[in-house]
């Protein structure tokens, strides 16, 4: 117990790491990066986790390590390297929490990068796979299939039984968004949202194309000039806003007891 409580603390420090590394590597300055990691140390959320002999701390930091390579990966820096750091988050979900989420929306981004955006090679997807099967066989290695097949039905008998009477459709509608804000604080949770309307907006345009009168107000003397459309920084958005989503309305299915589930929100706001 002593030990898993030890890992869960470094899990929690490494964490607040990764939320300085993912502030870094979205474009922030050293201090506002450090006021980032700083607020993720205060936050009750993260700081009460690390007292459990439980996989939450290990599970939430490898949800934001594969943040981290997917970040880079989109925003300039096509290594492999970053490729493992995206591979090695995903599968140490998987491991964790049998959480396919962070695999599945980083995959969707990776495909994105790959064909659409034609900003990695292509073959960074198959050894992006063949990475993720990897972690997870080293990390499950020495588990029948027939212990983790039992362990997944047991948890999930759980999360869906272990509170005998509550109505959790309605009753973590409520207790998510005020455990967020409760773990840290209302003053930061409005400063995130206005930080994401304006990263959201700023570079973006309400049209496509905007026309230019000429002088004198002559159609003729008119032009039209593009606007600049969806950039890097609103696919990521969309990859970050679609996994969180999707994360609370697993949580919004299973039973309300948000202590430790509601840790995974904190680090975005940060």
């Amino acid at each position: 117990v002593l030990l898993g409580r030890q890992l869960s603390t470094l899990f929690s420090l490494l964490l607040i790491f990764a939320v300085w590394l993912l502030a870094r590597s979205g474009g922030l300055s050293p201090p506002y990066a450090g006021l980032a990691a700083l607020l993720l140390a205060a936050c009750d959320a993260n700081a009460t986790i690390r007292h459990y002999c439980l996989p939450a701390a290990g599970y939430v930091f490898c949800c934001y390590l594969a943040l981290l390579g997917a970040l880079r990966l989109g925003h300039g820096s096509p290594s492999f390297g970053n490729l493992v750091v995206l591979a090695l988050g995903s599968a140490g979900a998987v491991a964790f929490k049998f959480d396919v989420l962070p695999l599945a929306w980083g995959g969707l981004y990776l495909l994105h990068l790959a064909f659409v955006r034609r900003a990695l090679p292509w073959w960074f997807v198959p050894v992006g796979m063949a990475l993720v099967a990897a972690f997870v066989s080293v990390s499950w290695y020495g588990w029948s299939w027939e212990n983790i097949q039992s362990t997944f039905k047991s948890l999930s008998q759980l999360n869906r039984e272990g509170v005998p009477i509550e109505n959790h459709y309605h009753d973590n509608l409520i207790v998510y968004p005020a455990g967020v804000l409760a773990g840290i604080g209302l003053p930061v949770f409005g400063l995130a949202l206005f930080g994401l309307k304006h990263l959201w907006g700023s570079g973006s345009s309400p049209g496509p194309l905007n026309s230019v009168v000429g002088v004198g107000g002559s159609a003729a003397g008119a032009k039209k000039v593009k606007r600049p459309g969806w950039t890097a920084k609103h696919w990521t958005l969309i990859y970050l806003t679609g996994w969180l989503l999707s994360e609370f309305l697993v949580r919004w299915s299973v039973d309300t007891a948000f202590i430790r589930r509601v840790n995974v929100f904190m680090p975005a706001v940060c």
